[in-house]
């Protein structure tokens, strides 16, 4: 396929190929299947304009949500498990939309423990669909999603999680504050402080928690301003917030 110059071939020889991967999958053939979707990737880099699309949509037609299926399957044995996790994060840029549509509506704790756990290896390649799901209405997905970018650590996420502290829910707006925490973002430092310093007469303990956290998160920004907002939060009424 690589090597192939005439197009009629070129196209013929990966139809085959793209009949071939559901059953690479099915059979649990990984290292096969592995190889094949890497020299589809190395392929459509330096595939002349006319073959492109036609890679991208043999390489976008595979059936990761089916992948993730077996790496959640306890049939599956762990070195199994293993080969499919580097399939899913080497080619996260194409699995990322099954897997994001899997973690909003798996109902299994510990199956969304290890998805959490398996996405805490992206790489920035998966911001784009991440942020696009920032909207959604549920808490739980967005708290999620959260995690996820605070593990990747890339700081062009750090607008969409300043936005995401106006959410009502407490638990979303938790998640934010950790995770421009794990960014040490100094940017972040003044609506962070926002919440440092909000207080109000019967503020509940979750609120108060979620200043401390935000307490927290300045530290680790660390800056001029940030040593100022901490200095101004240790002569809150609050006693837990002080300490």
């Amino acid at each position: 396929l690589a090597e192939e110059e005439a197009e009629g071939e070129f196209l013929e020889l990966l139809e085959e190929i793209r009949k071939i991967i559901p059953n690479l999958i099915s059979r649990r053939e990984l290292p096969l299947l592995k190889t094949l979707l890497s020299t589809l990737t190395s392929v459509h880099r330096t595939a002349p304009d006319s073959r492109k699309a036609a890679i991208a949509r043999g390489i976008g037609e595979v059936d990761f949500a089916h992948m993730t299926d077996l790496y959640l399957s306890p049939a599956v044995s762990k070195p199994e498990k293993g080969r499919i996790e580097e399939i899913l994060v080497s080619f996260i840029g194409v699995s990322i939309g099954d897997f994001l549509d899997r973690l909003l509506m798996e109902t299994d704790q510990g199956n969304r423990k290890a998805l959490l756990s398996l996405a805490f290896r992206f790489d920035a390649e998966a911001i784009s669909a991440i942020r696009e799901k920032l909207d959604e209405p549920y808490w739980y997905f967005v708290r999620n999603l959260c995690l996820i970018l605070g593990r990747i650590g890339d700081p062009s996420v750090v607008p969409d999680l300043v936005r995401l502290l106006n959410r009502k829910d407490l638990r979303v707006r938790k998640e934010a504050i950790l995770a421009l925490g794990q960014l040490r973002a100094a940017e972040s430092v003044p609506f962070l402080g926002k919440i440092l310093l909000h207080e109000t007469f019967l503020q509940s303990a979750r609120e108060e928690a979620l200043r401390i956290d935000a307490a927290n998160a300045i530290f680790r920004c660390g800056s001029t301003r940030a040593v100022a907002l901490l200095h101004r939060g240790a002569e809150c009424n609050r006693t837990k917030v002080r300490e």
